[in-house]
């Protein structure tokens, strides 16, 4: 069988177990550095438990001692570069001829359908959970703010500013109270401007309104004139001398 064809290696996981996992393994080409062409192997279809380093080391090490190994990102698939050449053969030749390779998982730990499902219960821990978890932000969202604000009012005092507290009367808020700070000359004018503008645009408001009301009267009275000349037309139109 030519060495770029993939050999199903079978894996015990379990201590008297017959079932058995297959790995499937090839010579890789590497670039000749990192990964040299004569002791690199390209390893697909590891179940969870083989996909991290440590468990394909103490896999692979059975073969002889490894130099270099990398996992991908989906941990299905990995490289392995043996400190030798023979290493590297010597796992291709037990794939080829069946030959059984142990690495015994401690039957505490999950494998297979029930890791998958643990991961999933795991990133879905339930209502209660995660309303503990929503609470906790939210006490920790607010202690960010309080010492946020704490910043700010130590930040005016040191450049001369007074913040004063005051209780706020009327419906209650969130919060309890609120920050009355001194304002800046030109920022005073600036409001005095804005105040000033919003009341010449209500007695512009106030003016139209009061000249449409009496427009409306005078179209109001006008129409009763028209009816009382209309009824008056029609009164001597219908006139019969005795």
């Amino acid at each position: 069988m030519p060495r770029d064809d993939f050999r199903a290696l079978p894996v015990r996981l379990r201590r008297g177990d017959a079932f058995l996992r297959y790995l499937y393994v090839k010579a890789h080409r590497g670039d000749g550095q990192v990964a040299p062409r004569d002791r690199s192997l390209f390893v697909a279809g590891l179940p969870l438990r083989l996909g991290e380093q440590a468990a394909l080391r103490a896999l692979f090490s059975a073969f002889g001692d490894i130099r270099d190994s990398a996992v991908h990102p989906s941990k299905r698939t990995a490289i392995i570069v043996f400190q030798t050449p023979a290493s590297r053969d010597a796992t291709l030749a037990a794939a080829a001829s069946g030959s059984v390779v142990e690495y015994i998982i401690p039957n505490t730990e999950a494998l297979g359908l029930k890791v998958w499902l643990d991961e999933y219960k795991a990133e879905r821990p339930g209502n209660l959970e995660l309303q503990k978890r929503i609470d906790k932000w939210m006490i920790d969202f607010e202690e960010e703010e309080k010492r946020k604000k704490k910043e700010k009012e130590e930040k005016l005092n040191e450049e001369g500013w007074t913040t004063v507290h005051r209780k706020k009367s009327g419906k209650r808020t969130r919060g309890g109270d609120i920050a009355v700070q001194p304002i800046s000359r030109a920022e005073a004018q600036r409001m005095k401007q804005k105040a000033k503008l919003k009341t010449d645009q209500s007695f512009y408001k106030f003016h139209s309104k009061e000249k449409k009301q009496q427009e409306i009267l005078h179209l109001q009275s006008k129409f009763e004139d028209d009816l009382k000349r209309v009824a008056e037309m029609r009164r001597k139109r219908n006139f019969k001398p005795g």
